[in-house]
């Protein structure tokens, strides 16, 4: 049995329960809630833990459906169900969740790394913005119901991250699907301070997507292999390869294969592809997110409201934040930074 399926059975016995098993809930959702509001109160005043999240990191699987939030101090020995009704306390539970994750302060480590893409979770697109440190500790910064050309939406979720206090005079890497709405957001917001890489996998997939089934796996793995080059040089010319191959059966695939090619080889100009490319390459862990997210939201109902559905959302991506694993060659993103950052100077 996993630990998922373990806690699962824990949170059935103890709603089986009665009163009883509701005190035991509610005492439960206090104490994590307080482990929530500590180890994200003031993180723009305090330094962050490392330690602890190194030793969070090393942790395997998920955290479990279990939910975390603010609860009245005082348990009475017996609770009138009319007054602290299951729905009642996670909807409280859900509401402090949101308020933590909304008003975090982004100022107290420096960001170099954004990944910003759609994902679809409960069958609504949400767009979800994650983070890397310089020190290779990944955050999720926030996330908005709507599409990647949905300008507004998009529009709202870029300032409402710069209120909070990102940064983007050092430099930022954003990694994205591509989307032109999206790629002219980031301009209007973030500045010329940012190098965008669009993800290799999209770029990839909707390459083959105008491909025969037996054309398919061949096409799919001579673009892998070019993209795993670490010269742009050597990569754009076995890309140009398949161009000319894919000319002669789809112009479609080509054309697709082309189209911004070059901010699909921005990690390589930076001459730390080797280093960095299984982290930096792709938007994949945006959808490792959303996988994990997809998981924990079954048995949970659809037709919340929408302000209950978004801190549903927030209080799992706070508890999968504690989880995630620190970057592979996390030292190499100050160097990354600086060869960004000469790169622009050298063009301007």
């Amino acid at each position: 049995m996993s630990r998922s399926d373990e806690f699962i059975q824990l949170a059935q016995t103890l709603r089986e329960a009665g009163e009883s098993g509701q005190v035991l809930r509610l005492t439960l959702l206090r104490h994590f809630g307080e482990l929530i509001r500590d180890l994200t109160h003031d993180l723009d005043t305090e330094p962050p833990l490392h330690s602890s999240s190194e030793a969070m990191d090393s942790l395997e699987g998920d955290l479990t459906d279990a939910n975390s939030g603010e609860v009245p101090a005082q348990v009475p020995d017996r609770i009138a169900l009319s007054e602290y009704g299951d729905e009642a306390s996670l909807h409280a539970v859900r509401m402090e969740a949101l308020e933590v994750f909304e008003t975090r302060k982004l100022s107290a480590e420096a960001v170099v790394v954004l990944w910003i893409d759609v994902v679809h979770v409960w069958g609504r697109p949400l767009v979800l913005c994650m983070a890397a440190t310089a020190e290779g500790y990944r955050r999720v910064l926030g996330f908005v119901e709507a599409s990647l050309q949905d300008v507004v939406a998009l529009q709202h979720l870029l300032q409402g991250l710069l209120e909070r206090g990102l940064c983007p005079d050092r430099g930022l890497l954003c990694i994205t699907a591509g989307t032109a709405a999206l790629s002219q957001t980031l301009a209007q917001y973030l500045g010329p301070q940012i190098c965008e890489q669009f993800c290799q996998v999209h770029k990839r997939e909707r390459v083959i997507s105008y491909l025969s089934d037996a054309d398919r796996p061949r096409i799919r793995n001579a673009i892998t292999r070019a993209f795993a080059l670490p010269e742009p040089e050597q990569a754009r010319a076995a890309l140009m390869r398949i161009h000319a191959e894919l000319c002669t059966c789809n112009r479609s695939a080509a054309q697709w294969l082309l189209r911004d090619l070059d901010p699909t080889l921005t990690l390589h100009r930076s001459g730390l592809y080797e280093q960095l490319s299984p982290s930096l390459r792709s938007t994949r862990c945006i959808a490792q997110v959303a996988q994990q997210l997809t998981r924990r939201l079954r048995g949970i109902r659809r037709w919340l409201p929408p302000q209950s559905r978004r801190a549903q959302i927030a209080l799992l991506l706070l508890e999968m934040e504690l989880r995630m694993r620190r970057l592979a060659h996390a030292s190499y993103l100050p160097s990354m930074q600086s060869a960004f950052f000469d790169l622009d100077r050298s063009t301007n």
